[in-house]
Order: structure tokens, then C-alpha cells, then sequence
């Protein structure tokens, strides 16, 4: 909800956000493959990881909550749910990729080798060191504020600690204000924003509720 903002905007709600850096030893890169020719594989590998590792993981949740009010919206995610289950945990990150972003090409076009088994040995070893492949994950989060309704479902809760999963080349301020959202919705006092490809781990608390809550919804709207 935060994409195609104004940044001043975006930027103001995070500087509300307490952000504190978590030591870590290995600061090592995981490679894989970033594009199939023009299309973006990032998208993938961030999906790719909750598929493989989370045993609780849903693969009908995380399509539905792309359903939009939008009729034009429709088709596609409807088409993608209509499509029997894939089989393989890679077809299957294609199919919600496609969900998530609103393009076929994800199903039909893009190659199914966007991560190599030693990749995925040390994305499952850099995740088995802070949780279990048994913690909740997709939980369902709700705001509903005067001027502005949000929904979605957080990455992972584990010890109380609302855990946001990405797999990018660095973070963003629209990174940190997602999981802050979360945290709202959940009613949780700390949030960990983890970059599992650099193993950037951030601590994250929001020192202004109210206000930040306020100053949300003044970007989204783009008041």
C-alpha cells in the first residue's frame, strides 16, 4: 500500500520507526539468478523461501489475499486459482509471483531454475538459526482506521515477534513501514525486518502509534 507514494510521505512515517541494526557473523550474499531475460525474479526467491521451509505454509492463502476489489483485478487472480495446484514448490512460487504481481508471465514464460539446491541448502540453514520451519506464518492482519482500511498477512510470529521476510538487494523505507503495519494489526511491540539474501536482520518498534497511524494514512491517501 505504500507503492507509487510520495516519498516525503513514505519517508515521514519511517522516521517514527525505532530501528536497530542486529549483529550478525555471516554477512554472506546468497546468489541467485535475478532476471529471465526483462522480468524481475527478486519477487520469486522472497516467496520461494516461506514455500519451502514453513510447514504451515498455505498455498491457496497466499494467492487469495491478492483477490481485488477491482474488477479489471479479477481475471487474473481468478485464472491463477482455477489452474490446478502445482506440484513442485517452484511452480508453485511462480503461480502466487504471478498473483502478487498481476502478470501471466510468471506462468508462462519464466524459467524454473531461479535457485540452485546449494542456494536453497543455505537459505534453510540461515533461517533454521533464528526460527523453526514449524513457527505461524500468514497470519491474517487488519487495520481499520478512519481513513484508510488495510489487510494483508504477516510473514512469521515467533516469540511474540512478528519476523517480515525479504529476499532483496537492500531494504527499503516501504520494507520497514510493512512490517510496522503488521505490528499494528497484530498488537505486537517489536518487529524484526530480515533480509534473508545479505542476513540483514533490523529491529524494529514504532515510538509514536497514534501519530504514525495518522501520518500512514495521510500517505496513502496522498494527502
Amino acid at each position: 500500500m505504500f507503492d507509487f507514494k510520495y516519498k516525503e510521505s513514505v519517508d515521514a512515517c519511517w522516521e517514527l520507526l525505532e530501528c536497530t541494526p542486529i549483529p550478525v557473523k555471516d554477512t554472506s550474499s546468497i546468489p541467485t539468478l535475478y532476471t529471465d531475460h526483462n522480468i524481475d525474479l527478486m519477487p520469486c526467491v522472497g516467496i520461494f523461501q516461506e514455500i519451502f521451509y514453513f510447514r504451515q505454509f498455505n498455498y491457496y492463502k497466499a494467492i487469495e489475499q491478492y483477490r481485488s476489489t477491482v474488477s479489471d483485478n479479477w481475471s487474473i487472480v481468478d485464472e491463477i486459482l482455477r489452474l490446478p495446484e502445482p506440484k513442485s514448490m517452484v511452480r508453485k512460487t511462480l503461480y502466487i509471483t504471478a498473483a502478487l504481481t498481476l502478470h501471466m508471465r510468471y506462468v508462462t514464460q519464466v524459467v524454473e531454475s531461479f535457485i540452485t539446491d546449494d542456494a536453497m541448502i543455505s537459505l534453510r540453514q540461515r533461517l533454521a538459526e533464528e526460527v523453526s520451519a514449524d513457527e505461524l506464518v500468514q497470519l491474517p492482519c487488519h487495520i481499520d482506521h478512519p481513513k484508510f482500511k488495510a489487510q494483508g498477512l504477516c510473514d512469521v510470529l515467533c516469540n511474540d515477534i512478528i519476523y517480515e521476510l525479504k529476499f532483496v538487494k537492500e531494504l527499503t523505507h516501504e520494507h520497514y513501514l510493512q512490517l510496522a503495519c503488521y505490528m499494528i494489526a497484530l498488537n505486537k511491540e517489536t518487529g524484526i525486518l530480515w533480509n534473508t539474501r545479505t542476513n540483514e536482520k533490523v529491529e524494529v518498534k514504532i515510538s509514536d502509534r497514534p501519530t504514525f497511524l495518522n501520518l500512514v494514512a495521510r500517505t496513502v491517501n496522498k494527502d
